[in-house]
């Protein structure tokens, strides 16, 4: 179990310093915006200490992700909302569309 609990010790950190660099954010940003110091940023970022629960899920929100995907490393994406999921259907139908045309010709 404790071989568990450090890789998702890992896999939180190194979602976190992916996240903040896709946003853009610097660590002092990040504790910002969720209410902790820039040392617990910079110590979850390395592996090097935890953080408590209500931390993990301010950063959470902070990304606009869930914690889950934060500890099992699936937060390359934030989930989409419902908009996004129509946009995606309708580009997707598009191109089934157009597939299907230049396969009948």
């Amino acid at each position: 179990m404790p071989d568990d609990i450090g890789n998702m010790m890992s896999q939180f950190g190194l979602s976190v310093k992916t996240l903040r660099k896709v946003q853009k954010l610097s660590q002092e940003r990040l504790a910002e915006k969720a209410n902790v110091s820039p040392d617990t940023i910079k110590r979850i970022e390395a592996a090097s200490g935890g953080c408590g629960l209500e931390t993990a899920i301010m950063i959470a929100r902070v990304f606009n992700t869930t914690l889950d995907s934060l500890l099992f490393g699936q937060a390359s994406l934030p989930p989409c909302s419902a908009e996004d999921m129509k946009l995606i259907h309708k580009y997707a139908k598009s191109i089934c569309d157009i597939l299907k045309e230049k396969s009948s010709n």
